[in-house]
């Protein structure tokens, strides 16, 4: 005697889970942010906020202040919308404990640009607040006459050599 089978209904399969790439790229994902989170975290508490907490990073889970902050400063018209998203696409965004943000962007290796843009951005995120906001750059490496352009900017550098990196 043979035991029928029945079909399987569709509601009660396990869903399709992620690709190997997929879970390869939240990993690294969550590798960086971690990373980034503790570069930023110690540089904060090196340069004098008492209690530093992350309220933006590019692969942050589902809830952060930040968009909520840039949206209230948005209907307030202290900033567009297209500054908001200028905002946003910074690396990291800190609150640093007394009153004041500070916010990165991170390079392998810091060129000008990297400068401009966290410059550019902070001075966005201190209209749209109301406070000071540091900006600084994390790289592996920066040359002479980029450092020159971030003291000119009034940017602070902070350069964690690439462990990975055997080039010299």
């Amino acid at each position: 005697m043979t035991t029928p089978t029945v079909p399987s209904s569709p509601a009660l399969q396990d869903p399709p889970g992620p690709t190997l790439d997929e879970t390869l790229t939240r990993m690294n994902n969550s590798i960086y942010r971690s990373s980034n989170e503790r570069r930023t975290h110690g540089i904060a508490m090196t340069l004098g906020a008492p209690n530093p907490q992350i309220i933006w990073a590019v692969t942050m889970p589902p809830y952060n202040p930040l968009p909520d902050l840039l949206n209230d400063a948005i209907a307030a018209g202290r900033i567009t919308a297209d500054d908001a998203g200028d905002i946003e696409l910074a690396d990291v965004v800190l609150r640093d404990g007394v009153g004041g943000y500070c916010l990165t962007q991170m390079a392998l290796k810091l060129k000008d640009i990297h400068i401009v843009r966290a410059r550019r951005r902070a001075d966005l995120l201190a209209q749209a607040t109301g406070t000071s906001v540091l900006p600084f750059v994390i790289g592996a490496k920066i040359p002479d006459d980029v450092r020159q352009t971030a003291a000119a900017h009034n940017v602070a550098v902070c350069i964690e050599p690439d462990k990975y990196d055997k080039s010299g």
